[in-house]
């Protein structure tokens, strides 16, 4: 079978110069590591997607507060430092700071809650 794929070969390479040349690239590639560039490349997708949905969900908590707080000058709650928190995500509990809000009458305001 072995010297029939080479006598084709040499026959492709005479015929059509260009479809022997694409035969020889696709034989190079199904010779790399695919399994092990796929794998390596997927933890650093999954990282990054990670990184991206921490950073929406703090971008997300942080226009709630801004909706909350109002305009400048206009201010019935302010903003009271913050404590640490955590959300669910990717089925891990993740560490957030979580902001803290108050009332101009001293009360805790919570987020989400006008």
């Amino acid at each position: 079978m072995q010297k029939y794929t080479e006598a084709k070969n040499e026959q492709d390479k005479d015929k059509e110069p260009e479809a022997y040349n694409e035969r020889q690239r696709l034989a190079l590639e199904a010779q790399l590591p695919m399994e092990q560039l796929i794998a390596g490349v997927r933890d650093d997708v999954e990282a990054f997607a990670a990184q991206l949905g921490l950073t929406v969900i703090q971008r997300v908590m942080e226009a709630e507060i801004q909706k909350q707080l109002g305009p400048w000058g206009k201010q019935s709650i302010y903003r009271h430092g913050q404590q640490p928190g955590y959300v669910i995500y990717g089925g891990r509990k993740v560490s957030v700071a979580r902001p803290r809000l108050r009332s101009h009458e001293a009360k805790e305001v919570p987020q989400g809650h006008s």
